[in-house]
């Protein structure tokens, strides 16, 4: 009988590379006549966006606008600031680039520090790193099934995650919003934030239909108002409509959104008298659209008549097990026993640095934010604090796996405050927690088997006397005398696939 192997290709999702690029950001800024001079500098921020990503050869390249707004007490001991840009631009190579591949970038800040070297400039210093995350579609061909020249197969059934389509949509959105009179004609903008909520998705034939939130933070000084300052929330729908070839109502897709780029300005227009802002944004959402599946891979394989050479690698095989999208407060008492804190004016932190591990059917999260603190102290002079929270998250799983694969990110979406004494501040932060939570098998599989020349015939016996261990496997045996399991099955009237005792088993040949 002829030799057929049959094979079967897999098609997954791969982070095919990570890849950081970072540059070192500098600035010398003269302040502009409309500022105060500076007293005392409260806080520097650099705020990186990424405007733009392409790809040429083996460069990948991300153009950055790098936002720096310094915050500072100025004249008669109030809060001033001021704003600038810097276009940078950030290059990484990677070998081999896929045509398809999905280039998904991310921007941060590492560090920033500011002096004043007069009263009227300041020296920047900082640094902006920007990650590319590679994302391609990645087949795997293994063997599921062997026949002829008297080949035994051991098979194994495996779950993995099919990978249907994936793609990153990048939308702009823009509004110009009018400012309720109550908050205060816009002056000079202080601090900018946005986050990006999915609140549903529905899959149809080749499209995805998302819904959700892009929800704006705007902190400014107010015209003609010496000091006062105004907190402006604000949210603008999303809604897109996403070509995902391949899915259906049954698929399941997983969505993250992400906020590239923000922008606001206030409206130069005379008659608008500051009330009207110009929002804009550019928002990514990268969508992974997958089927749970299963398929019988050949474990190892002998040959009862002939000689054969086998190639084997060591493969993994994700299976989703969880996907988490849930709220998480976390409460927390500040401590600024060094500070003089009358009246908390803003308060805000940035999304949490996490990390996540899993073992048996729990997933185990570390995350670690730092709030930052704008006040004004017990004679109205404007301060500026901060400190770290960690927290941690735990999930349960609906199932044990020896190995987890998590993936882990927190996005903070409010942050309220109560002064409960001159010096504590407590604090409750909201966040949305998204995890993807896999179960990992590193499994050796049999790729390749190469028939040979027959086997010599040698002289035996048509039964072999054998004293098993108890728990033997009858593959192993059956491997070693050149026969069957379902031989020995037979001559010896038993079930299953070991020996059930050490009593003698007898062996037909082969």
């Amino acid at each position: 009988m002829d030799f057929k192997p049959e094979k079967k290709k897999l098609t997954l999702s791969q982070l095919f590379m990570s890849l950081t690029s970072q540059q070192n950001v500098t600035a010398e800024i003269s302040l502009p006549d409309y500022c105060s001079d500076i007293k005392r500098i409260l806080k520097c921020i650099i705020t990186p966006s990424v405007t733009s990503v392409s790809s040429m050869g083996e460069n990948i390249t991300a153009n950055v606008t790098a936002d720096i707004r310094l915050i500072y007490v100025g004249e008669k001991d109030k809060i001033d600031c001021y704003e600038t840009q810097k276009e940078l631009a950030f290059t990484s190579k990677c070998k081999a680039l896929p045509a398809e591949a999905i280039i998904s970038p991310k921007a941060k800040t590492n560090y920033v520090n500011c002096r004043a070297t007069s009263q009227r400039r300041i020296s920047v210093e900082g640094n902006v790193a920007v990650s590319f995350d590679i994302f391609t579609a990645a087949e795997k061909e293994v063997l599921t099934s062997c026949s002829g020249k008297g080949v035994e197969t051991k098979k194994e059934i495996i779950s993995y995650e099919r990978l249907i389509c994936q793609r990153e949509k990048v939308f702009d959105m823009g509004e110009t919003l009018q400012v309720p009179s109550d908050k205060g004609a816009v002056g000079k903008i202080i601090r900018t934030g946005a986050y990006a909520v999915l609140d549903s998705k529905k899959a149809v034939s080749d499209k995805l239909l998302i819904k959700g939130q892009l929800c704006t933070q705007v902190l400014y000084c107010v015209e003609g108002e010496e000091g006062r300052v105004s907190l402006l929330n604000h949210s603008m729908p999303i809604s897109q409509i996403i070509d995902l070839p391949g899915i259906d109502e049954n698929t399941s897709c997983s969505v993250r959104l992400n906020v590239r780029c923000l922008s606001v300005q206030r409206k130069s227009d005379s008659a608008s008298n500051g009330s009207l802002l110009e929002i804009g944004a550019k928002v990514a959402a990268f969508c992974k659209c997958t089927a749970k599946e299963q398929v019988c891979t050949v474990e190892d394989c002998y040959s009862t008549s002939h000689e054969i050479e086998t190639e084997y690698a060591l493969e993994e095989f994700l299976s989703p097990i969880e996907s988490v999208n849930r709220q998480k407060t976390v409460k927390h008492t500040l401590d600024f026993s060094s500070l003089d804190i009358a009246n908390i004016t803003d308060i805000w932190c940035s999304d949490a640095l996490c990390s996540m591990k899993g073992r048996g059917d729990t997933a185990k999260g570390e995350c670690s934010l730092t709030v930052s603190m704008l006040y004004l102290d017990s004679k109205g002079v404007p301060g500026y604090g901060e400190k770290n929270v960690d927290f941690n998250f735990e999930t349960k799983l609906p199932e044990k796996s020896e190995q987890l694969l998590c993936n882990m990110h927190c996005q903070v979406r409010s942050v309220d405050s109560t002064l409960t004494a001159k010096d504590k501040v407590e604090v409750k932060i909201e966040n949305g927690i998204f995890a993807e939570i896999y179960s990992c098998l590193n499994k050796k599989i049999l790729r390749s088997i190469e028939v040979k020349a027959e086997k010599e015939n040698k002289d035996t016996a048509p039964l072999t006397v054998y004293f098993p261990s108890k728990g033997e496997k009858l593959w192993d045996i059956a491997r070693r005398y050149s026969t069957t399991a379902e031989e020995i099955r037979k001559e010896n009237s038993i079930e299953g696939d070991t020996a059930e005792s050490e009593d003698m088993l007898l062996i037909p040949a082969g």
